[in-house]
């Protein structure tokens, strides 16, 4: 918040000040270039197709995720270990690029998860296939999976049938808590980001309606809300 007003105040500064810098023919020059950018900008934001940015969007941040992973193998690799910011990096562009990804496709993105929910569901009963036509009793896969709840659960399961039922069970929980989470996350992330673009768009065409000298008079009136802000936080 402190950071929010400063940066705010800074701005306030800047258009209480613009008079001024418009004394010197220097400082008229960088100021015409500056708000011809900014209205560049402004009237790009105000027209601007969200659903095409949330695609761009995604790509950019699929962008930094692959391009992390592969430079964290790298490090790793040298044994040098990253810190923990870059990890974080890594790990949030990961979320954003699946959310945006899944948005701007949701019909293909979730058929695509709910194949692979499928296959991990239902994986047991291929373990079960498999082990019926090996006939070699050493090489079974259920029973592995028979020890490996014996030793989390306590409890001893030697019918590989019995096993694969205990496993899909185990399988369809998890996995419908794994695509609860999934589904929070990918709808928090996904509206978070057409919410501001959405007040981004709508704030352009806002400012493009409003005359200079109503926002340097509005700077006047944030200026003192501001340095309060500052204060007291």
């Amino acid at each position: 918040m402190n950071l929010i007003a400063f940066l705010l105040q800074l701005l306030c500064w800047f258009f209480i000040a613009k008079k001024g810098i418009r004394q010197t023919e220097e400082g008229k020059e960088f100021i015409n270039k500056l708000d011809s950018k900014t209205i560049d900008f402004l009237r790009w934001r105000s027209i601007s197709d969200i659903s095409l940015d949330l695609k761009k969007l995604g790509n950019f941040f699929g962008v930094i995720a692959i391009s992390g992973i592969i430079l964290n193998a790298i490090l790793m690799s040298f044994k040098i270990e990253p810190g923990l910011f870059f990890l974080i990096t890594i790990l949030i562009s990961l979320l954003c690029w699946m959310s945006l990804k899944w948005g701007t496709n949701k019909r293909k993105e979730t058929l695509h998860w709910f194949k692979y929910l499928g296959l991990v569901v239902f994986s047991p009963w291929l373990f079960y296939t498999t082990d019926l036509l090996n006939n070699t009793t050493d090489k079974k896969i259920l029973p592995i999976f028979g020890e490996i709840l014996k030793s989390f659960y306590g409890f001893t399961i030697s019918s590989s049938l019995d096993i694969a039922i205990v496993l899909t069970i185990i399988s369809l929980v998890g996995m419908t808590l794994v695509t609860l989470f999934w589904f929070i996350q990918n709808t928090l992330i996904l509206y978070t980001f057409i919410l501001a673009l959405w007040i981004l768009n709508k704030t352009s065409k806002l400012l493009l309606k409003i005359n200079e000298d109503k926002i340097i008079f509005l700077a006047y009136l944030l200026m003192p809300v501001c340095m309060i802000v500052m204060y007291f936080t």
